[in-house]
């Protein structure tokens, strides 16, 4: 099997409206890029760029209109319903408002369950919640609670594990420390390189943070000017 998990080929991402001539206007071309097994890559752009559409493109949200997104050899704009659900399973995002992902009518143990292969045994998903919460600091008690009871950094390692529950092979995380102050933003990034490590997982990382670009640094990629293109100078 191939060492790259996901390559993006010509890709174009157009707005949803069409110009004034009724063509399609493109809000990024020219994407391309290859994500080996175990290795990150970031795409840096600012607030509005593209970032977050080009994200849920690579999800699956969005439909591919033009270009091409390989999961290994699969063309994810050519796939069937049930092919589509085994991929998003495969690409877990963390998004940047982590409290979406967690229904404030449930416990939290009950929206971790929800990710779970049903194929795995319940003693099986309690054991991987305890090792995973563990894996991110936080205590096993936590999931009884409901979301409004924690703090928000704990939600958000709790998306973190909540990604983890699908078994992916890919994160994507987008802007996971814009909201934190310098002592938790070091402190989520140590956890952040440990998952990395211990499932030997590919990381998308989306920022518009410099300075934390040097942590996810195999590749590089900028968004200017409704261009995508790569960025050597901050690459190892």
């Amino acid at each position: 099997m191939s060492s790259v998990i996901l390559t993006v080929k010509n890709l174009k991402i157009m707005h949803q409206n069409f110009n004034f001539r009724g063509h399609p206007s493109f809000l990024l071309k020219d994407i391309n890029f290859t994500l080996p097994k175990n290795r990150s890559i970031s795409i840096v752009g600012e607030s509005g760029s593209g970032k977050t559409t080009l994200m849920k493109t690579l999800l699956g949200i969005h439909s591919i209109k033009s270009g091409r997104v390989l999961f290994y050899d699969t063309d994810i704009g050519k796939i069937n319903s049930k092919e589509k659900k085994n991929y998003r399973r495969s690409i877990q995002p963390v998004f940047q408002n982590y409290r979406q992902s967690f229904n404030p009518l449930i416990t939290l143990r009950k929206s971790l369950l929800i990710g779970f292969n049903q194929k795995m045994s319940p003693s099986g998903k309690v054991k991987f919640l305890h090792e995973n919460l563990n894996l991110v600091e936080l205590p096993i008690d936590i999931i009884h609670k409901y979301p409004h009871q924690v703090s928000g950094g704990e939600l958000q390692r709790l998306a973190f594990v909540r990604a983890l529950t699908t078994q992916p092979q890919i994160l994507v995380l987008d802007e996971p420390f814009s909201s934190l102050d310098i002592i938790n933003e070091q402190k989520l990034l140590e956890i952040i390189l440990n998952i990395q490590k211990t499932y030997q997982l590919s990381i998308i990382f989306i920022t518009h943070k410099l300075p934390l670009v040097q942590y996810f640094n195999d590749q590089v990629h900028k968004i200017t000017n409704n261009q995508f293109s790569r960025w050597s100078k901050y690459e190892q």
